[in-house]
């Protein structure tokens, strides 16, 4: 593969958050008397669409609000966001590829104007030739966005790779015959990955190994 593009997923991928996002959720469903959950428990069963994710929760429309369920995520998590770190070796790998001459972008589920403000609050913002986030709360439209944010790559998918840490990215670079690499650190755990056609690597730091295996 020769590699001139690198489409990178950011919750979870370059952004560890996995766990403020369980700590959120576990407020909303005690608060609905609702049982909490673990983080092995998400990792294991998050998917998307995340409504129905919330639903395996119990938060089922009726009688909850999900639009109301997810504009109060989205408040606790911005209000929350400084707690967050990166990932381990992102900002090493990100160098990497920009010094190795491959454009890098962004793919992401969350609001466009979030995903923007967070790459600039880390200072990544820089590494990005562009970025595609969505128009909505509810972390729906990121399949609906992958053609055009490829086709804004101007490269043949064999010259692209996408990195996330979710079966829905493993689904995406299968939908643009890219290749797919996925952390199993995110906000999916390797048993909830087993079925993915993507390569898979533990962490960050196995990235450069990977690439040039």
């Amino acid at each position: 593969m020769k590699l001139k593009h690198v489409i990178w997923d950011w919750n979870g991928t370059l952004i560890d958050d996995a766990h403020l996002c369980v700590e959120i959720v576990n407020g909303i469903l005690v608060s609905k008397d609702l049982a909490p959950v673990t983080l092995d428990f998400y990792r294991d069963h998050f998917h998307f669409p995340v409504s129905s994710y919330y639903e395996l929760l119990g938060l089922t429309e009726p009688p909850y609000d999900l639009a109301e369920i997810s504009k109060r995520f989205i408040t606790n998590y911005r209000e929350r966001s400084s707690e967050l770190l990166l990932q381990p070796y992102t900002l090493e790998t990100l160098s990497s590829l920009r010094e190795m001459g491959i454009r890098q972008s962004v793919l992401s589920a969350g609001l466009q104007s979030d995903v923007q403000h967070f790459l600039k609050a880390f200072d990544l913002d820089s590494f990005m030739n562009f970025v595609s986030g969505v128009d909505n709360v509810n972390a729906e439209g990121k399949s609906s966005l992958a053609q055009s944010h490829f086709l804004r790559t101007g490269c043949h998918p064999n010259e692209v790779l996408l990195v996330g840490d979710t079966i829905l990215d493993d689904e995406i670079a299968q939908s643009l015959s890219v290749k797919g690499l996925l952390v199993t650190n995110g906000h999916n755990s390797p048993y909830a990955l087993r079925n993915s056609i993507s390569s898979r690597i533990q962490s960050l730091s196995d990235f450069s190994g990977w690439l040039h295996c």
